[in-house]
């Protein structure tokens, strides 16, 4: 039986915000729904679950008050689903119990209340009874005991079964000569590592379920050293087994049990006895053994070599399977090489969650697919040649699998996800098997190896083809143009630029900051940023009143990210730490070990994985105890930001080499303290984005020389600063003013001293000194305030190390009028000193 169901309100509600529940023929089917039936039974559905609703059926609880156009509806839905061949599976109960009746008799242990459940069961098989050969009485057994208040759960247990049972025979006796079909196998499973228990007994080895629960990875620390004990209680078992009256009984082999290290030459006759003995005395009872071989405990032995991600693991498999076929084929006759295997990919090679405990689902995962699909044809091509034929038996596979099916199916992008989910799923394993040998279409694209390969390389990505190449990206579509202005290439030359390859040293790297991804805000010990206090107002301006209390969570989720960061294969992580984590006032007194461990932590795992750590010092997250005393700007600022990188090169240098002192410093600047859209919200655009800028500046010029003089030599790292930058183009090229306008768009806010000695007013002065022209009526009278400060800037341009400086004349600086009927001598002397001192300092000037 492959089922699907039940049909959800979603299906008639429009409203977003309703809660997905089950359809209830309160409103008119669905107008897709018997086309979304036919899709189903596309993809092998066959049966599909109908819940109906007492409440909706006999709102009063009354079988003589139905209501007709309930049961109309769902006489519609049934007939719908078998003119599609799927065969409606109806439940009687899974919803709620009528209010009148509930009101009247209470809950299920209400006497009453049973009975009128039987009646409006014995009403719901008249009058769909003939439309649906599959019912169930009761879908929540567990709702039904505990949803009253009787603390009698045994009688009450007792009470259902018996109604159940009456329906049970009104059904047989009305509608069904006989409730199952001749030669039908009631059966029951189990798994070795479960119900075996007897870890070391009998010279078994350890498996990797034992080693993961004995290393403490299992829930609660358990073991399954003793399980249900089966080892020891062969007979026990049996005779439960006996008395359940069941004709068939799965079990899987321990591996480890018959092979202690997975291989041949350590088998062990104890073990092998054990599991003659179960046969047996299963096969003197009448009860058919079905035995699987592998039910995910392997040999810790072959883990140790790599497990299921070693291609050897397929020889040892193939000698195990030759082995059990042949000392228990001549009384086994159904064998199940693996159960569940996609579970073995997915958890125990993937995510980790089970044994062996490996998280690797960009390449592990994939690898123990192909091996368990290789070792699966090789045993059951073993069976086929030398044993088949004498012994008659059947060898099959055990795939586990969910059901997807499109949120509408009417959408083809819906039904392609559906496709794909159950591909990747069910496909992976059932398309080898049992289609053509190799994996589906849609994982191939993907980058899966197909059969053509005689061994698994890895999750790789594709060589993009392109029958014609796609149009060039237009973000930012304004640099695209301007860019192929001036550029010399040709055309051709630019399509080979665009769609090349990408160099063999090239570094894919992603990043990210720590606010916005870290969470755990005032987690062991973390300091309050101006980012935690700003947003933990109402008010805020950040959209949704939005805060990264928990964001990413990335402090408690080292292990997630690092995998994230593998399946996108980056070779570089870039990622800022937060100042108030390792110093929550900001000063090395208040130093937090677990913050500073943290960031240790991810570091070394980085590495492990090849991955190198960039990081920044400072984005944007001042610790709120710095502020409080005027943050940025503050000139002390410039000597604790400066500790605060020495103990961050000191700790961290010895395994990163690439250090942003900080990120973005003209956005906290302007956006911070001049405009105040972010932390710290101060609006001073006249003053304080200058104050704060110059610095910024020298804190980076300070932080750079620290590591130039103390940890250079020895740890051979970078140190530089990540700025962002607007561009400006001209208009018209063409047009001299329009790039002059331009390059003064890019140098304004630079000199200031706008009218001093004998200045004239430019276009910027003007038009900044309109009402309503420049945003938050800013202007440049101050700005760096570089035409009064020579001194200051050489020696940040000496601290930079920069060779070239590049900056601009104000014309009406020499020329107040913009002719020569006035020279102001004192803004030419201007100018002459700035050259000459750039000059002293070995700086050569370039004048725009």
């Amino acid at each position: 039986m492959l089922l699907a169901g039940p049909l959800t309100e979603k299906e008639v509600r429009t409203s977003s915000g309703e809660e997905n529940v089950v359809f209830d023929c309160s409103h008119p089917i669905p107008a897709g729904s018997k086309q979304y039936f036919e899709y189903l039974q596309t993809k092998g559905v066959n049966h599909f679950k109908v819940p109906l609703s007492w409440a909706k059926l006999l709102p009063t609880g009354l079988v003589s008050k139905p209501q007709q156009a309930v049961v109309r509806c769902y006489q519609t839905l049934l007939k719908q689903l078998l003119e599609v061949g799927l065969q409606p599976l109806v439940i009687l109960h899974g919803s709620t119990v009528p209010d009148s009746l509930r009101s009247r008799y209470g809950s299920w242990e209400s006497q009453r209340l049973l009975e009128m459940f039987q009646q409006y069961a014995e009403f719901a098989l008249k009058e769909f009874g003939l439309l649906a050969n599959s019912w169930v009485t009761f879908s929540d057994l567990d709702e039904v005991l505990h949803g009253g208040q009787t603390a009698d759960d045994h009688s009450l247990l007792q009470n259902i079964l018996q109604l159940h049972k009456k329906i049970y025979q009104f059904y047989h006796q009305n509608l069904r000569g006989q409730a199952f079909l001749p030669g039908f196998q009631w059966a029951t499973s189990s798994e070795s590592f479960k119900v075996e228990g007897g870890w070391l007994e009998g010279g078994k080895g350890e498996t990797i379920w034992d080693h993961f629960g004995h290393e403490g990875q299992a829930f609660a620390n358990h073991t399954a050293d003793l399980a249900s004990d089966s080892y020891n209680k062969i007979d026990i078992d049996v005779y439960l087994l006996r008395g359940l009256g069941v004709n068939t009984y799965q079990f899987s082999i321990s591996w480890a049990r018959v092979f202690p290290s997975g291989h041949r030459e350590s088998q062990s006759n104890e073990g092998v006895r054990y599991y003659d003995n179960l046969i047996d005395a299963l096969i003197e009872s009448g009860i058919q053994p079905v035995v699987t071989l592998y039910h995910w405990d392997l040999p810790q032995a072959l883990q140790d070599n790599g497990g299921w991600t070693n291609p050897s693991i397929i020889g040892a498999f193939k000698d195990y399977a030759d082995f059990c076929f042949s000392r228990f084929g001549s009384r086994v006759k159904n064998w199940n090489t693996f159960s569940s295997p996609w579970v073995v990919s997915h958890a125990g090679y993937g995510t980790g969650e089970h044994a062996p405990g490996v998280k690797d689902y960009v390449t592990a995962s994939y690898q123990v697919t192909h091996n368990i699909l290789k070792s699966h044809a090789e045993a059951w091509h073993v069976y086929n040649d030398y044993y088949r034929k004498t012994q008659g038996g059947k060898v099959g596979i055990a795939l586990n699998s969910d059901w997807a099916q499109p949120t509408d199916a009417t959408k083809p992008e819906d039904v392609a996800a559906a496709e794909r989910y159950l591909q990747f799923m069910l496909g992976w394993f059932a398309h080898p098997i049992f289609i053509d040998g190799d994996y589906p279409a849609i994982i191939e694209q993907n980058g899966f190896a197909s059969r053509k390969q005689d061994h698994f390389e890895g999750l790789k990505l594709p060589q993009v083809r392109r029958s014609t190449p796609l149009p060039p990206s237009e973000v930012p579509s304004a640099s695209k143009v301007v860019w192929e202005k001036f550029t010399p290439q040709k055309k051709f030359d630019r399509q080979m630029y665009h769609y090349g390859q990408f160099p063999q040293d090239f570094s894919w790297g992603v990043s990210s900051s720590a606010y916005q991804i870290e969470g755990g805000w005032n987690q062991d010990g973390k300091g309050p940023s101006v980012w935690d206090t700003f947003t933990q107002k109402p008010g805020s301006g950040i959209p949704e009143d939005g805060i990264g209390n928990v964001a990413c969570d990335s402090y408690n989720k080292l292990d997630e990210d690092l995998y994230m960061l593998r399946a996108m294969k980056v070779k570089s992580y870039r990622f800022s730490l937060s100042w108030s984590r390792i110093f929550p006032n900001g000063r090395r007194e208040s130093l937090n070990q677990k913050g500073v461990d943290y960031y240790n932590r991810l570091i070394d795992g980085l590495l492990a994985h090849d991955i190198t750590p960039m990081v920044t010092i400072y984005h944007w997250d001042l610790p709120q105890a710095l502020q409080d005393i005027g943050g940025w700007q503050a000139a002390e600022m410039i000597d604790i930001f400066n500790d605060y990188c020495d103990f961050c090169f000191a700790t961290f240098g010895n395994r990163v080499k690439f250090w942003m002192t900080m990120n973005d410093p003209q956005g906290l600047a302007w956006l911070g303290y001049g405009l105040g859209q972010i932390p710290p919200n101060i609006k001073e655009p006249g003053t304080a984005p200058y104050q704060v800028a110059h610095n910024l500046i020298k804190a980076h010029a300070k932080a750079y020389h620290t590591y130039d003089d103390k940890y250079r030599l020895s740890q051979g790292g970078l140190v530089s600063i990540a700025l962002n930058a607007e561009w400006v183009e001209p208009k018209d090229i063409n047009v001299p003013r329009e790039i002059v306008a331009a390059d003064r768009a890019m140098q304004f806010l630079i000199e200031g001293g706008w009218r001093a000695d004998g200045k004239g007013l430019s276009i910027w002065d003007k038009f900044a000194h309109t009402p309503l022209r420049i945003f938050e009526n800013d202007n440049g009278d101050i700005a760096c305030d570089s035409y009064n400060k020579i001194d200051e800037d050489i020696a940040i341009l000496k601290q930079l190390r920069v060779n070239h400086y590049r900056f601009s004349i104000s014309w009406t600086r020499i020329l107040p009028d913009g002719t020569k009927n006035y020279i102001n001598e004192a803004g030419f002397s201007y100018y002459d000193r700035l050259v000459n001192a750039l000059l002293a300092a070995n700086i050569q000037p370039h004048v725009s």
